[in-house]
C-alpha cells in the first residue's frame, strides 16, 4: 500500500524476487505446485530477438520504499495457481 503513497522521483520500479531463473525451472515448479506429473513442452528454436535472460533488479524499489519480498517463489506460484483456479473455475 505505501506504493500509492510514494513521492519520489522514480516511476517505474521493478518488483519480483531478485533472483533469476529458467524457462525450464519455472515450468518444473508449476508441475511441482499443481501436482499433475509432466506438462506438456514444445521447444521451438530461439529467436533472433529474443532475451536469454532477464532478471528483475529490485534494488531501486529497496532503496526508495524499504521493500522486499514477503513469501516464498513456491509459495507465490501456489497462491497464484489456486486465484487461477478460483478466477476461471478450474477443477483439480
Amino acid at each position: 500500500m505505501q506504493g500509492i503513497f510514494y513521492d519520489g522521483p522514480h516511476r517505474i520500479m521493478n518488483v519480483g524476487s531478485g533472483t533469476g531463473r529458467g524457462v525450464n525451472e519455472v515450468v518444473a515448479d508449476i508441475e511441482r505446485v499443481l501436482g499433475h506429473g509432466t506438462l506438456s513442452k514444445s521447444y521451438q528454436p530461439d529467436r533472433p530477438a529474443g532475451v536469454p535472460s532477464n532478471v528483475l533488479d529490485i534494488a531501486l524499489i529497496t532503496r526508495e520504499m524499504k521493500w522486499q519480498p514477503r513469501i516464498s517463489w513456491t509459495d507465490g506460484l501456489a497462491d497464484t495457481i489456486e486465484w487461477m483456479k478460483n478466477a476461471i473455475r478450474i477443477s483439480d
